[in-house]
């Protein structure tokens, strides 16, 4: 090994990434429409302990979490929107998606708060 170097991340890989959750809920749509069984990723909000152990960070930073109690994957995009401008930014995000609750696998689709997806 030479060095550690970040993976710069392109428009191409992210319109790759939009084509392939789109790829992966139509053939969820499609499976459920044809009573077939499925196996589907999914992705509760976050805990009370974890929103509270978020926004305890976040009021040390000046920053809030909007959305009380049950905040949206649209409160989370919002604060992502207002820090990319600061040099912490990848520190706030990572924080932030640690407050998520882990995905798993479940044969009922029960939506994708991550993703934003229902």
């Amino acid at each position: 090994m030479k060095a550690i170097e970040p993976v710069v991340r392109h428009d191409a890989h992210r319109l790759i990434e939009v084509f392939m959750i789109a790829a992966n809920a139509s053939t969820a749509g499609f499976l459920a429409k044809h009573k077939m069984p499925n196996l589907l990723r999914i992705h509760d909000g976050p805990s009370v302990d974890r929103l509270l152990k978020l926004r305890g960070f976040l009021s040390e930073l000046g920053l809030s979490l909007d959305g009380g109690e049950e905040p949206t994957p649209h409160h989370y995009k919002q604060l992502i929107a207002s820090i990319q401008n600061r040099p912490d930014a990848h520190l706030i995000e990572t924080v932030m998606l640690r407050s998520m609750s882990q995905a798993m696998y479940s044969p009922e689709q029960q939506g994708h708060f991550g993703l934003s997806l229902e």
